[in-house]
């Protein structure tokens, strides 16, 4: 199995490196500059495609692959300096992607496992967890152009022989995380008190080597191709979210009760109203699919998994990172 993984010195991409490096792949990565093996310390091709968009010359990389895992993109654009957000999700996300699967095409790739967003199904949940059947919801702009990307694969697959898979993760945990679960974890380290004790939600969680696994699987395993995939490993509230970092941190968590719908207003003067969704309000996937057809099941629980990642986020801004 020659395998290509995109965006490998990404959060995600590294962990999907690293597992494949464990189990003795043969593998070769594509960012943008960086030499990656450098960073790995292990002996593997890399491939530097400059900028990714609909003019990115993937050949080279993608060449003698039986399956590229695509996880490079936009995201966690927390200060957002593009004249256009929406041209550059596009240009990146949609654009990008389509050219790596025309490219794959062109190189008779096997198959492309594509790394989208459980935001495709929604951004707030009711009492019954979002499934693969259920008509997509996307509500952020970045949701939105990841559903366009998979509908664009989707159209190429029918007419090539090219397989997809598409793997739909949650907010992903893990020890150097970043965007909004890197912000709480340093707010409870700071001992920041959190107006949360009042929040009552079920959010659904995905940890990063969990994740890294069910996308080695699905690159592997014959019955993942031309399936969807929720990735989650399990379900927790903000406030016990709070709680289990601060235990891995050796702290108490510091919150305390507040109106919800005072904390709404408040969002939404802001202009916050995304943050709000991702703390106060439910939003539960069903990836039953996954153990269903692939039989897979969370290796790490995700209690261990948070608090390892709290533990290993502390040591690293004490050393300075």
């Amino acid at each position: 199995m020659r395998l290509l993984v995109t965006g490998s010195t990404g959060f995600i991409g590294s962990n999907v490196l690293a597992q494949c490096l464990d189990r003795k792949f043969a593998v070769a990565t594509a960012d943008r500059s960086v030499d990656v093996r450098r960073s790995v310390g292990s002996e593997f091709e890399s491939y530097a495609v400059g900028d990714i968009g609909p003019n990115t010359d993937w050949k080279h990389a993608v060449r003698g692959r039986d399956v590229v895992i695509h996880v490079a993109g936009r995201a966690h654009v927390l200060r957002e300096n593009a004249v256009s957000p929406e041209e550059e999700f596009r240009r990146v996300n949609l654009l990008g992607a389509v050219k790596l699967a025309e490219s794959c095409v062109a190189a008779g790739v096997r198959r492309l496992v594509f790394i989208s967003s459980a935001g495709v199904g929604g951004s707030v949940s009711d009492r019954v967890a979002i499934h693969e059947r259920d008509p997509p919801n996307p509500q952020s702009l970045y949701a939105r152009i990841k559903l366009e990307a998979e509908n664009r694969l989707k159209e190429i697959h029918s007419r090539e022989r090219l397989e997809f898979v598409i793997v739909r993760p949650p907010l992903v945990y893990g020890p150097g995380a970043p965007g909004n679960f890197h912000k709480l974890l340093n707010a409870i380290s700071r001992g920041v008190p959190l107006p949360l004790a009042s929040v009552r939600n079920r959010r659904s969680l995905v940890g990063v080597d969990n994740l890294a696994d069910l996308i080695l699987l699905c690159a592997t395993s014959p019955a993942a191709s031309g399936q969807t995939f929720y990735a989650t490993d399990g379900v927790t509230s903000t406030p016990d979210l709070v709680r289990t970092l601060a235990q891995g941190l050796g702290r108490t968590a510091l919150l305390f009760p507040f109106p919800v719908s005072a904390l709404r207003l408040g969002a939404r003067l802001m202009r916050r109203q995304h943050m709000f969704e991702q703390l106060c309000t439910s939003l539960v996937f069903d990836s039953s699919s996954a153990s269903n057809i692939l039989g897979w099941q969370p290796a790490k629980p995700m209690r261990q998994g948070l608090i390892e990642a709290a533990v290993l986020g502390l040591a690293g801004n004490n050393d300075g990172s």
